[in-house]
């Protein structure tokens, strides 16, 4: 008599676990729903207003501290990007010298690089520096447009022929310096 007792409290015990966990489970599931509901709500208010808004993008524009000497990079939000804004960044930066231009820009999604053409301008200026000065500035214009676009690598050409600086002949790609 005493073991039907003792399974009946045990049977009674676990029908109560069992009822109270499944309306727990029940309320999470609501809970779950409510919250998908208003994810879905928020989302078509954040869609509503995105189409309102224009998205700024960032260029990193890599320049020369004129105080230490050493390379630093500033974050700029732009509203497009081109390697007009690009360029025009080094040229506040006073990386590259107001006069010099670049002739094209290809870029190259398949194998992310970057194909920069640039004018005798550019070359001329470049070959004016010594060597230090040559190559941080090249570094600061190389990390600046594939930091910018996110690619791999970037050539520089001028004029269409390989880029010739005082201290080296840049005939293939760079990276990330």
């Amino acid at each position: 008599m005493r073991k039907k007792k003792v399974i009946i409290a045990l049977v009674c015990l676990f029908s109560v676990f069992v009822v109270g966990c499944g309306q727990k489970e029940d309320n999470n599931v609501k809970q779950k729903e409510e919250k998908k509901v208003e994810t879905k709500d928020e989302q078509k208010e954040v869609s509503s207003e995105d189409s309102n808004v224009k998205v700024q993008k960032e260029i990193r524009v890599s320049y020369i501290n004129p105080d230490s000497g050493e390379t630093e990079t500033e974050v700029k939000k732009v509203d497009d990007l081109t390697t007009e804004i690009i360029w025009e960044a080094l040229k506040e930066k006073n990386v590259i010298q107001e006069d010099a231009r670049f002739n094209s820009c290809e870029l190259s999604e398949e194998d992310k690089s970057i194909s920069l053409d640039v004018d005798q301008q550019f070359g001329d200026d470049i070959r004016r520096m010594g060597t230090t000065e040559e190559s941080e500035v090249l570094k600061c214009v190389v990390n600046t447009f594939l930091d910018s676009y996110n690619y791999d690598k970037i050539k520089i050409t001028e004029n269409g022929q390989v880029f010739e600086t005082s201290d080296a002949v840049l005939d293939g790609y760079m990276t990330r310096q």
